[in-house]
């Protein structure tokens, strides 16, 4: 285990200072040599893949699910306010705590933590998991205001990390495939930092961007803001484009990508937080939109993002109201219908995973009652299991592996991790 002490975070962050003086000077400057990648891994970001569906495929979850402690954080009064995500080939799980900010490496094999890393202040989105120079790579943020990217021993990558960002995170940190930029957010600041730590192009809003940008097959970066407008940014960085929504667009929007070869972006997928659904062309342009109820009330959606399940024959999302209302929302021949599938009787700050597997979904979240939800598509009744803490970590969902260390094929159980305000790791299967 190795520990990073705060001396030397303080050491990096006065590195950031230094950098954030040349952000947009001459020297040092952007390179896209030695990009990462995203990791092999069943969930290797927020909302498991670049385009933010929330949605692993060829993994069914149990019927009876039973959970147990994975490990436990270091420090009394930590919370796991962060989702984890897995590293390559699922051989680590990383997260991070608030308000201690302590960033966990976790060996899933031998049970204990390869590194922990510490930061200034608290870690309260997930990180992402990458590969770079054949072996994990890391990008995190703190509401220190601090972009790190680590190696797999638990330091600085090369070049010019960290990064600063100059405000707490506020996003998720996201990858651009085209050429492994990272995009992350602090407040009214969106930055994408090429892949040796300088700034390849930064917008400051009006308002916090707190929505984690999706990305189309071309690189386009969509995102909302609380200014109630949903952006499209090409990978150079030119705005294509914006679209007026209701309320501010607070969490992660989703991307739609085809099927052929290679994949083209079909459409985008946002909820604002009076509950309003839009389906967008990649050109912007409003292809449906409708008001999501339940009771006759409009379900408000601040914090929660939607998963997103594409099918050759439907395009379903699955939509959690702050109160803990799941809605079922089916968008099909520019029409939208939705329904009430469950309600937690609690409020909800964990985003939905999704196993999905066949024609079967099953969809997994936390409450602030304490409980992780299965909730099944089919007719198995939901189940709940209690983990003793409230929580607002997100799922990952972790596939079995066979004896190559690949993903199985053959659609059996996989494993839910769920962090919780206890300071547990929880492990559900």
């Amino acid at each position: 285990m190795r520990l990073q002490s705060l001396a030397t975070t303080l050491a990096a962050l006065l590195l950031v200072g230094a950098i954030a003086g040349c952000h947009g000077s001459s020297t040092p400057t952007c390179s896209l040599s030695n990009p990462a990648s995203l990791a092999t891994s069943s969930w290797p970001k927020s909302r498991h893949d670049l385009q933010n569906t929330g949605v692993i495929g060829n993994v069914s979850l149990s019927s009876n699910p039973t959970g147990s402690t994975l490990f436990s954080a270091s420090f009394a009064g930590a919370q796991f306010i962060a989702s984890p995500v897995l590293g390559n080939d699922d051989k680590r799980l990383y997260i991070g705590t608030s308000p201690d900010g302590v960033f966990y490496a976790f060996n899933l094999a031998n049970k204990t933590n390869d590194f922990t890393f510490t930061a200034l202040e608290g870690i309260t989105q997930a990180a992402l998991a990458a590969t770079r120079f054949g072996a994990d790579a890391v990008f995190f943020g703190a509401g220190d205001g601090i972009l790190q990217a680590l190696d797999s021993t638990g330091t600085a990558q090369p070049n010019f990390w960290p990064f600063g960002l100059g405000n707490g995170l506020t996003t998720a940190p996201a990858f651009n495939g085209i050429d492994g930029t990272v995009y992350a957010a602090g407040g009214p600041l969106i930055f994408a930092v090429c892949p040796n730590g300088i700034e390849r192009f930064g917008y400051s809003f009006p308002h916090s961007v707190r929505s984690t940008p999706g990305f189309g097959a071309d690189g386009t970066a969509y995102f909302g803001a609380d200014d109630r407008l949903i952006r499209a940014v090409d990978f150079k960085g030119a705005l294509l484009w914006t679209f007026s929504t209701s309320a501010p667009v607070s969490t992660a929007v989703m991307v739609g990508l085809s099927a052929s070869t290679p994949p083209q972006t079909t459409a985008i997928y946002a909820v604002d937080s009076n509950g309003y659904f839009y389906k967008l062309s990649s050109t912007g342009q409003l292809l449906v939109s409708a008001q999501l109820m339940n009771n006759l009330l409009p379900v408000q959606v601040t914090t929660v993002s939607p998963a997103l399940v594409v099918t050759d024959s439907s395009e379903r999302l699955y939509v959690l109201g702050d109160d803990g209302t799941l809605l079922s929302v089916d968008v099909a021949a520019d029409a939208v219908t939705f329904a009430t599938l469950f309600s937690a009787g609690s409020p909800v700050r964990s985003s939905p995973a999704v196993a999905h597997s066949g024609t079967r979904d099953v969809i997994v979240f936390g409450a602030d009652n304490g409980n992780v939800y299965f909730v099944y598509s089919d007719a198995t009744a939901p189940v709940a299991v209690a983990v003793g803490a409230p929580i607002q970590s997100s799922p990952a969902i972790g596939c079995r592996r066979d004896s190559n260390n690949l993903c199985a094929t053959d659609n059996t159980d996989g494993t839910v991790y769920i962090g919780a305000d206890d300071g547990k790791m929880q492990m559900i299967k």
